[in-house]
């Protein structure tokens, strides 16, 4: 009678595993998208048109950034920072606003939008790999590495970009919330 008992017990468990491992190829288990709408840095080596460069982004909150490129030699230390989708540029001592229809096109400006709104979307969707799963918002492909909320690589239709660091600087709070400093 024992037996009988925990061959049952086997035997449900095993249908158990059996059912969850049937829903989770059917998606029906897929964690949600990472968080990532929080203060982050990262540099990404960006590919477009043959060309490619590389630049540090920090994300200091919801649409503010600061990006600097930093490779090829040629366009080392211009800054660009965005404020709400408003740019200004800045190369040492000289600053300038961006106000050309054009620079909304522009590698660093694409990057930017589609990361805003992809950490945003809720509706985005996930799909795995074996070694990596990937989040589409839009025109916009994340990937990332399984078990990891950081980015490696993103992709959209006119550019390439390989995130090699990746780190959370700290948190954004919703607009309007008290945060005390030190009493």
């Amino acid at each position: 009678m024992k037996f009988s008992k925990v061959i049952l017990k086997c035997l449900a468990a095993l249908l158990c595993a059996v059912s969850l491992a049937s829903c989770s190829g059917n998606g029906l288990l897929s964690p949600s998208v990472p968080n990532l709408n929080k203060q982050l840095a990262l540099t990404a080596r960006i590919t477009t048109d043959g060309s490619s460069f590389t630049a540090d982004f920090a994300r200091s909150n919801i649409g503010k950034w600061q990006v600097t490129l930093t490779e090829p030699y040629e366009v080392q230390g211009i800054s660009f920072t965005c404020d709400q989708g408003s740019f200004s540029a800045s190369l040492g001592d000289l600053t300038a606003d961006v106000l050309t229809a054009d620079f909304a096109a522009s590698p660093p400006a694409l990057i930017i939008s589609a990361f805003e709104n992809a950490v945003k979307d809720s509706a985005a969707a996930v799909s795995y790999q074996k070694e990596t799963y990937t989040v589409q918002s839009g025109d916009c492909t994340l990937t990332f590495r399984q078990g990891s909320p950081a980015p490696i690589a993103m992709e959209l239709p006119t550019l390439k970009v390989e995130i090699t660091d990746f780190r959370i600087t700290g948190e954004i709070f919703p607009e309007g919330a008290d945060v005390v400093v030190g009493e």
